[in-house]
């Protein structure tokens, strides 16, 4: 599978959801804490400070699915909303400049004119790729805050009992198929 726009994982944890759900919102409202968020009965958002936002900063929508005597996290990355909104506004308005073309180019071969209004289709397929590109470019400029997001949520983890899906001793990249910049393990140098 190829990289993702916003890439997610999941997480089986052997925990009632509001126990957990409480210690976030501890650890959340501590003084020492190096992130924000908020804490709903279902959700948990989780984002840098302000002070060290960027507009690649991502942030960490975690779905919790109350499962009776455990729960399912389902956590998605992604940018600000506002950051979201713009790419997707930006994709509207190519495809919609992709329909005009394509109608344009239709109505000039039933006239059976020039086709010039054919070449505009791969200036917008390149203008698509281009969008696409600077999202991943933002991903790579993120890294770090995706890995301290991730690695706050390994950590609340290991606070209460180990899930199923993460094995002990995990690192940052703890759940087996995760989806994120890099699933491969930390690699080690010799020095």
């Amino acid at each position: 599978m190829g990289a993702r726009l916003r890439p997610r994982f999941e997480l089986a944890i052997p925990e009632v959801a509001e126990q957990l759900l409480d210690r976030i919102r501890r650890r959340l409202q501590s003084p020492g804490c190096s992130l924000c968020g908020l804490v709903t009965p279902t959700r948990i958002e989780l984002h840098v400070p302000p002070s060290r936002k960027h507009l690649w900063s991502p942030e960490l929508r975690i779905d919790v699915q109350d499962e009776g005597n455990s729960c399912r996290l389902v956590a998605t990355y992604g940018p600000h909303p506002h950051v979201w909104t713009l790419f997707v506004g930006v994709y509207a308005v190519l495809a919609f400049l992709a329909f005009l073309a394509f109608i344009f180019a239709l109505a000039q071969w039933t006239l059976q004119g020039q086709l010039s209004a054919i070449y505009t289709l791969p200036v917008l397929l390149l203008l698509a790729a281009g969008a696409r590109s600077l999202a991943f470019v933002g991903q790579g400029l993120g890294k770090d805050q995706i890995d301290e997001l991730r690695a706050f949520v390994d950590e609340l983890i290991a606070e209460g009992e180990q899930p199923e899906s993460v094995p002990r001793r995990s690192g940052i990249r703890a759940a087996e198929g995760a989806t994120s910049l890099r699933d491969s393990a930390p690699s080690t140098r010799a020095k």
